[in-house]
C-alpha cells in the first residue's frame, strides 16, 4: 500500500503541474482554448479520489484479518482516508470553477497552488502512517516464525486436554451468536442458527421473508474506558442489552419503518455481554450495530470487535501425572532432540530466542539433567 500511496503523490503532484500550466497561460479572452485543459484536469482529481478510495476500502477489508488492536486502528484509517479522498476532491474541483466566476483570477491560481499543497502534506501524513503499520506486520510476521519453531518443539512433549483424549484448541469465530425464530416473539421455532455479524438487509432465514425474530448473543470489546454511544439502526423493533441491562427507548421494540436509536453509557475497557433482540413484521428488514465515543461519528462495529458466548470459555489447567515408560521416555528423548537440532525459519538474529527461553528445560531433559516428571499443563 506504501507504493500506491507514493503513486499517487506523483499523480497528485502532476495534477498540480497541470494547474499551474493553466495560470501560466490563462488568459480572460480565451475561455475556449483552456477548456479541454480544465476537463482533463478535472478527470484527473476523479481518478485521484477514485484511487485513494481503493486503497482506503483494502485498509478496511483488511482490518478484519489482522489482531485486534491493528484492525480497529485500520479500520478507522480506512474510513477517514475515504471520507479525506472525497471531501479533497470536491474542494479542489470547487475551487477550479471559481476561474469563470472572478475578477482576479491570479488569486484564484494562488489559492489553488495552497489548496494543492495541503493535500499533498495529508497524502504523506497517509503514507507515513500505512509504512509504520506495514513495518509492524513485518514485525508480527517474524514473532509468528519464531513462535512456530517453539512450536515444533513443544510437540515433543505430551499435552492432553480433558480427561482422555487430544483436542485441538481452536479460534473462535468473530461475530454475535445468531438465533432466528419463527414468529415475532423469538419463542417460535429455531430456523436458523450461526455466528454473524447483527447486520440485516431484507434477510429471509429459512427463506422466510416476514414475521420471525432474530436474538444475537455474545460480548463486545471496548478499546478504552470512558463514555460511549451504543446504537442500532432497525426494520422493525430492536432491543440492545449491555450488561444487562436494555438501554433502548421502549418504543424501539414496535413495528416500524428504518429508525436509528441510541444510548449512551460509561463502560470499562474489555469485554462486556451484550444482546441484540430483533423482530421482522412485514415488508422490508434492517438491522445495523454501531458504536463510538460519545460525540464523535458513529461506525458500524467491526467484526474483531465480537465474539460468540463460547469464546468466554477457557480451557481449565489440568494437572497430569503420567508416568512414562522407558521406551516412551526414550522415544521422546529422541523426538526432541531432533527437534532441537532443526534450524528455525527465522532471520539469524531472531533465531537464537527460540533457544533460550521454553526450549531451555526441553535442553536438560536430551542432556539427562533432569528426570521426566509430572508436569501441569494448561
Amino acid at each position: 500500500m506504501v507504493s500506491a500511496l507514493d503513486s499517487q503523490i506523483d499523480y497528485l503532484r502532476q495534477t498540480r503541474t497541470s494547474w499551474l500550466s493553466i495560470g501560466r497561460n490563462y488568459n480572460d479572452n480565451d475561455g475556449a482554448a483552456r477548456g479541454p485543459s480544465m476537463i482533463v484536469l478535472k478527470s484527473r482529481l476523479n481518478e485521484f479520489a477514485g484511487e485513494m478510495g481503493g486503497i482506503a476500502a483494502r485498509l478496511t477489508a483488511e482490518s478484519e484479518t489482522n489482531h485486534l488492536e491493528d484492525s480497529r486502528f485500520m479500520y478507522m484509517l480506512g474510513t477517514s482516508m475515504a471520507a479525506w479522498a472525497d471531501q479533497e476532491r470536491d474542494v479542489l474541483l470547487v475551487h477550479c470553477a471559481r476561474l469563470g466566476q472572478t475578477n482576479d483570477p491570479s488569486a484564484v491560481f494562488s489559492q489553488g497552488r495552497e489548496l494543492f499543497n495541503l493535500g499533498l502534506k495529508d497524502v504523506e501524513r497517509f503514507r507515513l502512517v500505512v509504512a509504520v503499520l506495514e513495518d509492524a506486520f513485518e514485525t508480527d510476521v517474524l514473532a509468528t516464525r519464531c513462535e512456530s519453531a517453539q512450536g515444533r518443539y513443544k510437540r515433543g512433549l505430551p499435552v492432553l486436554y480433558g480427561d482422555r483424549g487430544l483436542s485441538a484448541a481452536s479460534a473462535p469465530e468473530n461475530g454475535l451468536m445468531a438465533t432466528f425464530f419463527e414468529g415475532v416473539n423469538l419463542n417460535g421455532n429455531v430456523i436458523e442458527r450461526k455466528v454473524a455479524t447483527p447486520r440485516i438487509d431484507n434477510y429471509a432465514p429459512g427463506g422466510r421473508r416476514e414475521q420471525w425474530s432474530a436474538r444475537y448473543d455474545g460480548d463486545i470489546q471496548i478499546a478504552e474506558t470512558g463514555d460511549w454511544t451504543l446504537q442500532c439502526a432497525s426494520d422493525d423493533g430492536v432491543r440492545l442489552i449491555v450488561d444487562g441491562k436494555s438501554i433502548l427507548p421502549e418504543n424501539a421494540w414496535s413495528a416500524h419503518s428504518a429508525t436509528s436509536y441510541k444510548a449512551d453509557l460509561k463502560l470499562t475497557n474489555g469485554w462486556h455481554p451484550v444482546v441484540i433482540e430483533f423482530f421482522q413484521g412485514a415488508s422490508d428488514s434492517k438491522l445495523q450495530f454501531l458504536a463510538g465515543r460519545k460525540g464523535r461519528d458513529l461506525l458500524e462495529v467491526p467484526l474483531p470487535w465480537l465474539r460468540p458466548p463460547s469464546a468466554r470459555q477457557s480451557r481449565p489447567a489440568i494437572e497430569t501425572n503420567i508416568v512414562l515408560s522407558a521406551a516412551a521416555r526414550e522415544a521422546l528423548k529422541e523426538r526432541v532432540h531432533g527437534g532441537l537440532q532443526m534450524a528455525a525459519a527465522a532471520p539469524a538474529l531472531v533465531a537464537p530466542m527460540t533457544n533460550e527461553v521454553e526450549n531451555e528445560r526441553l535442553g536438560r531433559l536430551v542432556r539427562g539433567e533432569t528426570a521426566c516428571r509430572p508436569i501441569a499443563f494448561k
